[in-house]
């Protein structure tokens, strides 16, 4: 369980001690909280919902309104407890006066944003505009993801489809239906060398503080 607590400090954000009061928080951001940690939040007027409620499919509990807060509840890609690539919920609080964020795995721009929030566009004024920057981070690490990934499709397909290859195979098929499974093996080699490839890309935009 961890909570974080920030708040302003200049134009960006300084990290409160474990111990401090939560009603001076512009952000509080909640990964895999237990029962104190969601009481202490709850205190504040802040209703977190369960992990049931962040995984459901439907539009309507992706985003609602729940009395004075509106409660956003998308996707992310992230890390998960021993540090295997995972996709997981992320819920977004934006309440009166704080915005409180909740989710059970490890993501990127969480971690990275209270360093490049004094540099955000949007700034670090109001709990909505703290929002519009921390989402503007998220944007960022998945253009980054997608960029790699994008890469990483080039380098398999290069491999896969080597130019005359698959009309060598065909003849060679033709004449030794068994013969294809090289290709085959090739394929699969090239695939993962991409994805090997692609992996080692996401380590580096991690070290990077992407």
């Amino acid at each position: 369980p961890m909570l974080s607590a920030y708040v302003r400090h200049g134009e960006g954000l300084e990290r409160r001690p474990v111990d401090a009061d939560l009603a001076e928080a512009l952000w509080i951001d909640l990964q895999s909280p237990d029962d104190g940690e969601r009481a202490a939040v709850a205190a504040l007027g802040v209703a977190l919902p369960s992990l049931e409620e962040m995984e459901e499919i439907e539009i309507s509990n992706r985003l609602y309104r729940a009395g004075e807060a509106d409660v956003m509840t998308v996707v992310m890609p992230g890390r998960g407890p021993g540090g295997a690539a995972m996709a997981g919920p992320a819920s977004f609080i934006l309440a009166p006066g704080r915005l409180v964020t909740l989710r059970y795995h490890a993501i990127r721009p969480f971690e990275t944003f209270p360093d490049h929030a004094a540099g955000s566009a949007t700034g670090t004024g109001s709990a909505d505009r703290l929002f519009l920057g921390l989402m503007e981070e998220c944007v960022a690490r998945l253009a980054d993801l997608l960029e790699e990934s994008g890469c990483a499709l080039d380098r398999l397909s290069a491999a896969v489809f080597a130019e005359g290859e698959p009309r060598r195979v065909a003849r060679e098929h033709e004449r030794h239906p068994r013969a294809g499974a090289g290709f085959l093996e090739r394929g699969e080699r090239g695939a993962a060398r991409a994805v090997g490839g692609a992996a080692a890309a996401d380590r580096g935009l991690h070290r990077g503080g992407v």
